[in-house]
């Protein structure tokens, strides 16, 4: 009878580690231009369809959506260590 030994690794499986970035959005709806206040200095904006397409990628806290067909959007806002998505309607 052979032995053998056998190793099993446990991964974490969690969606993010981030906190909760402390961030507002407003106007939502819009009609174009969004702001975000924030006390982060650096942040990276990602906007998204709902079926994932990146539309923009942006690094301030004054965004123009006006560009964009109207409709639903996520806002991704990702700072050092935190993130927060918002969901935004831009409207006509």
């Amino acid at each position: 009878c052979s032995g053998f030994s056998e190793t099993i690794s446990v991964i974490n499986l969690s969606i993010d580690d981030r906190a909760v970035l402390d961030v507002e959005l407003y106007p939502n709806p819009t009609n174009g231009l969004i702001k975000l206040m924030t006390d982060q200095e650096s942040i990276q904006v990602r906007v998204t369809s709902l079926s994932g397409a990146v539309v923009g990628t942006y690094q301030q806290k004054e965004i123009d959506l006006s560009a964009l067909t109207p409709g639903v959007y996520l806002v991704h806002v990702i700072a050092e260590n935190s993130a927060r998505i918002f969901k935004v309607v831009r409207s006509e």
